[in-house]
Formats: C-alpha cells, sequence, structure tokens
C-alpha cells in the first residue's frame, strides 16, 4: 500500500471510529443512556478503551503509526469542520472530546506497535 493509500485509509477509519463511538448527533448518543445508568466517569473510561482497542486494531492489521496519526488529523479536522457547518453547537467541547478519542485511538496504535500486548501475554504466561 503506498503512502497516501494508507493515510486516507487511516483517516477513514478513524473518522469511522470517532462517528461509531461517538455520534455527533445527539439522537444517536446511545452513551447518554449508559452514563445515566452508571455514571459519567465508567462511560467515558469504556468509551476512550474501546477508541484503544480501535486504533490497536487499524496498527495490529498493518497501519503504520506514522500513517495512523496523519490520517488521525485528518479525520479530526474533516469532522470538526463538518460539524460546525452543519451542527452549529453551543460550546467548543466537541473539540476537546473528539481530540482526547482520538488520542486513545493513537495510544492504542502506539501500544501495539511498540508490541506492550505481546510483553504483557508472554510476563502472564510466564507466571
Amino acid at each position: 500500500m503506498n503512502r497516501v493509500t494508507e493515510m486516507a485509509t487511516s483517516a477513514l477509519a478513524a473518522f469511522c471510529v470517532g462517528v461509531a463511538v461517538w455520534p455527533p448527533w445527539s439522537e444517536a448518543l446511545y452513551w447518554s443512556a449508559v452514563a445515566d445508568a452508571v455514571g459519567t466517569i465508567p462511560t467515558l473510561a469504556v468509551v476512550f478503551a474501546v477508541c484503544a482497542v480501535a486504533g490497536g486494531a487499524a496498527a495490529r492489521l498493518g497501519l503504520s503509526l506514522e500513517s495512523l496519526t496523519a490520517g488521525g488529523a485528518i479525520a479530526y479536522a474533516l469532522g470538526m469542520a463538518g460539524i460546525e457547518a452543519t451542527m452549529s453547537p453551543d460550546s467548543p467541547v466537541h473539540f476537546l472530546l473528539y481530540a482526547a478519542l482520538l488520542g486513545c485511538f493513537l495510544l492504542g496504535a502506539l501500544a501495539t506497535s511498540a508490541g506492550v500486548g505481546e510483553a504483557i501475554s508472554r510476563r502472564l504466561a510466564d507466571g
């Protein structure tokens, strides 16, 4: 896969994860019901963990950390421009939320690229 294709694939992956994990339109935001049941902090912990796992999966599928970072930045910029243009949000909190989601996505990719999962598995297997 050439660099442009890999970056475009990475941008699409990051964009889809962001929309799937935290839909920008309030009617589809299923996490509100979860937060009402278990609380905001545990809900955000699950959301951020899901993003990290998705980033790890993207890295495991062969997307480089560089492409995921560049593609993630493109997805973030396009997503924020889209939200601003179509939804007229009351506050800028979406900038912070989606930046945190992207950060967790990239941390998951970084951990996978660095072999953190394999090191933990070896350590657990050794007892």
